[in-house]
């Protein structure tokens, strides 16, 4: 008679010995795998029986990690003593009699049972535990059944009664709930992201009072969470709890049925549960919830890949992404340290409060303080802000540089310092502290202002509010004001001597800014080389910044030739010093804005691709200034007569920042303005009237009536009624144009010159030759005071003149202006680019005397 022959039983050391030598396996190709197996078969027999269905499971690569656990865990189960004979419906166990089986749960088989005696009526799910029969064991079960009674939430299946089987087998009585799984309900409800969030904040309430009593769950997933009828969620099945003093103190071996995509990367090893393990399944679950798949933990540490995922049904996703890669972090030390941790990040996440799994950074502090006050802070203020925190352009990019630098305790002093003042400044803005009327931003960082100048801090703080206060008033288009603020910085920090350099350079950097954005651009450069002298001796990429705040300023000026050579220097110290990173994606951004100037539209190509690719590395897809690379993209294409290839990279940007930003933001509009731009390329001047409209409206709204932003609009949107025939439209909305900029920007500006120009060319297609001699003179000098001689806006208007006298018959003048222009562009200019080409057609047409 044959006799089975029973596999040796597998302890937690044999485990661990399977689980190192499956992962020596999987490094190994199939041969060496094939020679290796070999050697365990004769020296190892039982070992190379288990390994077998494992390398097996290899078959599907996806699921192959799953089955290796899954096959560990039943295997240990199975040599468990009793076996999981289903006991029929009618058999009782104490009061209960079992109706039927419902299934398998933890470590054993699950009944809906009834109230046999007579005492009351009632349904519970009794669960039969398989275990040993051993006696220490049995008191242990004993003990976790009191305690587990002593569960008080309603949010868990309560414990109703307990007891062992005649042969000596384990069971528990628990509350029965009717309803439907976890499962079942987020098939339904999971685009409602905020139910799924009030569920789950339940559940953690639920896990941290058992936490409170020293007992873990340790199988928490899907299928043991439970909607009731009353829509109450349940959490089911603390039958694998362990008592933690009791885990800690006992010598025995302990062997779990382990589900594995909820269960920790410790319990795969073979650790034993703990509250860390049921924090870390916990996010699993949140996870699952928000996006219906399993969370890898593998990936749960990668912010960018799990903001993505969530973006696709919650907004502000990178909060939840923190909170997730916290709660599910590899490491138990670096999880939150109870579930009260993260059942406060939630319940800040619902309240728009910042969530403490974040860096708190000033800008995310404040942007979060907006979104919780929209209307006490007002719509213009909450633009101008978030322009300030730098969610609008080149400026986020460089406090992004500014952010990453390694401060000593002084910085984290003067962040703190400054973080309570603009805090307390916006709380002003609170209809509790501010009855008598409502603050606009210029109220507060009015106020604020006024608060630095009597504040007893250390110079480097009242620098840093000032600074704080002069972007502020940037984005209200303030430039005046916000060039004084800028000046009271430097002088506070020049004033004195142990001010390290690195951080008097930063302040010289945003006065060059603030004289840019006046458009005293001379004043401006002077500023920037005097931080580019303060940090001669800094490390190369701090000198890296400021040759780029430099370059900038110098191509606004028209010097394009020096500021391709510190763009280009600029690009050399951040390849080598800083690959693979936002400044480097910046560098490569800023020379193709540079060789798209001057025609040579490859290499602007080829840039603007790297700096896209680097920023959707490093940033993430959705990131909003990865979408300034594509609208860069995609005006260089419209510029070289591609205006239809541009259009879905400017549809890309402008799902990217409605995502980020909502479809109300100034940053919205500039992308909207961008789209009736290159639909006027299209000569479809339809849709670009709508899109300038739609833009219009939020500039108007976010920004004000005065904003120069508006103005900006409103001379694209003269452009579309003149090529339409609509001239009194056209000039309606540039003499409106002009009286913003020069409320906000004087009586001499280059974007002033603009709505000259347009008015020029308005006014000579209206035949009203002297009107557009005019305006195309004053355009001109004006143009020639702001950017100098040699700049291609002072070209354009010396070809508008040209082609004014042409229309008037002065061939000689026609003429001497043509050849100026052609002398400047080609300056500029590669001599095959379309504006010279244009420019030597023109005088060619001119001295022919057509």
């Amino acid at each position: 008679m044959s006799r089975s022959v029973r596999r040796g039983r597998l302890t937690p050391w044999r485990r661990r010995v399977l689980d190192a030598e499956f992962e020596r396996l999987l490094d190994l190709d199939e041969a060496e795998r094939a020679e290796r197996l070999k050697f365990l078969a004769a020296q190892h027999p039982r070992l190379t029986r288990r390994l077998g269905p494992l390398l097996d499971a290899l078959a599907d690569k996806a699921d192959h990690l799953e089955a290796m656990i899954r096959e560990v865990a039943d295997s240990a189960v199975a040599e468990l003593d009793g076996g999981d004979t289903e006991l029929p419906a009618g058999t009782r166990l104490g009061a209960w009699r079992l109706i039927e089986s419902v299934g398998h749960g933890g470590m054993g088989r699950v009944y809906r049972a009834e109230r046999a005696d007579g005492a009351f009526e009632m349904t519970a799910a009794v669960k039969l535990i398989r275990v040993r029969r051993d006696r220490r064991l049995r008191m242990r079960l004993l003990m976790e059944r009191q305690l587990l009674a002593r569960l008080d939430h309603p949010n868990i299946a309560r414990i109703l009664d307990g007891g062992s089987t005649e042969d000596d087998q384990a069971w528990l009585a628990m509350e029965w709930v009717d309803g439907q799984d976890l499962g079942q309900c987020r098939e339904r409800e999971a685009r409602d992201h905020r139910h799924c969030l009030g569920r789950f904040l339940r559940l953690v309430e639920a896990v941290h009072h058992a936490h409170q009593r020293q007992i873990v769950h340790g199988d928490i997933k899907p299928a043991n969470v439970r909607i009731g009828e009353d829509g109450r969620v349940r959490l089911l099945d603390f039958g694998v709890a362990r008592l933690l003093a009791d885990e800690s103190s006992s010598g025995e071996p302990s062997v779990r049925a382990l589900t594995p995509a909820w269960s920790a990367p410790e319990l795969r090893r073979g650790e034993p549960v703990s509250t860390q393990s049921d924090i870390w399944a916990l996010g699993a679950l949140l996870h699952w919830m928000l996006t219906g798949a399993t969370l890898d933990p593998e990936e749960a540490v990668d912010i960018e890949a799990l903001s993505r995922n969530l973006g696709k049904s919650c907004p502000q996703p990178r909060d939840l992404a923190a909170v997730i890669a916290v709660a599910s972090a590899h490491r138990p030390d670096d999880r939150y340290p109870s579930a009260a941790g993260l059942m406060r990040d939630i319940e800040r996440y619902l309240t728009r409060q910042p969530v403490l799994a974040r860096s708190q950074t000033r800008r995310y502090v404040l942007t979060r303080f907006i979104q919780r006050n929209p209307m006490s802070v007002g719509a213009s203020a909450l633009a101008a802000v978030l322009l300030v925190l730098g969610l609008a352009g080149t400026a986020w990019q460089a406090r992004q540089a500014a952010l990453e630098r390694d401060r000593t305790q002084l910085e984290a002093n003067k962040t703190e310092k400054v973080s309570e003042f603009l805090v307390g400044l916006f709380e002003q803005a609170d209809p509790w502290m501010a009855r008598e009327q409502e603050l606009t931003a210029r109220d507060l960082v009015a106020r604020g202002a006024e608060q630095i100048r009597v504040l007893r801090e250390t110079p480097l703080v009242q620098a840093e509010m000032y600074g704080v206060l002069a972007r502020v008033h940037r984005g209200l288009a303030d430039y005046e004001r916000a060039g004084r603020l800028a000046a009271e910085a430097v002088e506070v920090l020049a004033a004195d001597p142990e001010i390290p350099p690195e951080d008097l350079a930063d302040a010289w950097s945003l006065r060059a800014d603030t004289l840019g954005s006046q458009g005293r651009y001379q004043e401006a450069e002077t500023a920037h080389r005097r931080a580019l002298e303060l940090v001669a001796d800094s490390p190369l990429p701090v000198q890296a910044r400021h040759m780029n705040g430099l370059g900038l300023t110098l191509y606004s000026l028209g010097r394009l030739e020096a500021a391709g050579e510190l763009f280009e220097t600029s690009l050399a110290i951040r390849a080598e010093h800083q690959p693979d990173s936002a400044e480097l994606a910046e560098a490569y951004n800023n020379l193709a804005l540079h060789r798209a100037t001057i025609d040579r539209n490859r290499e602007a190509r080829e840039y603007y691709d790297r700096a896209i690719e680097l920023r959707r590395k490093v940033l993430g897809e959705d990131h909003p200034t990865t979408s300034f690379s594509l609208t860069n993209l995609a005006v260089l294409l419209v510029q070289t007569g591609r205006a239809e290839e541009a259009i879905p990279a400017f549809r890309e940007a402008l799902a990217i920042r409605e995502n980020a930003f909502g479809n109300r933001h100034p940053a919205v509009a500039s992308v909207l303005y961008q789209l009736g731009w290159a639909h006027s390329h299209l000569e479809a001047y339809g849709l670009a009237r709508e899109y300038y409209r739609r833009a219009l409206e939020i500039r108007r709204t976010s920004l004000g009536e005065d904003h120069p932003s508006v103005a900006v609009v409103l001379n694209a949107m003269a452009s579309v009624a003149r090529a339409e025939g609509d001239h009194e439209s056209a000039l309606d909305h540039l003499e409106r144009a002009l009286a913003i900029y020069r409320d906000r920007l004087g009586e001499s500006h280059h974007d002033i010159a603009l709505v000259l120009t347009n008015l020029g060319a308005t006014h000579l297609q209206r035949g009203e030759f002297e009107k557009a001699r005019d305006f195309l003179e004053r355009a001109l000098a004006m143009n020639r005071n702001e950017l100098g001689e040699n700049h291609h806006h002072v070209a354009d208007n010396l070809q508008a003149l040209a082609r004014l006298h042409e229309a008037r018959q002065q061939t000689e003048l026609a003429a001497d202006y043509a050849r100026r222009a052609l002398v400047t562009y080609s300056s500029l200019r590669d001599e095959s680019s379309p504006a010279v080409a244009e420019s030597r057609a023109l005088l060619e047409r001119i001295q022919g005397g057509h």
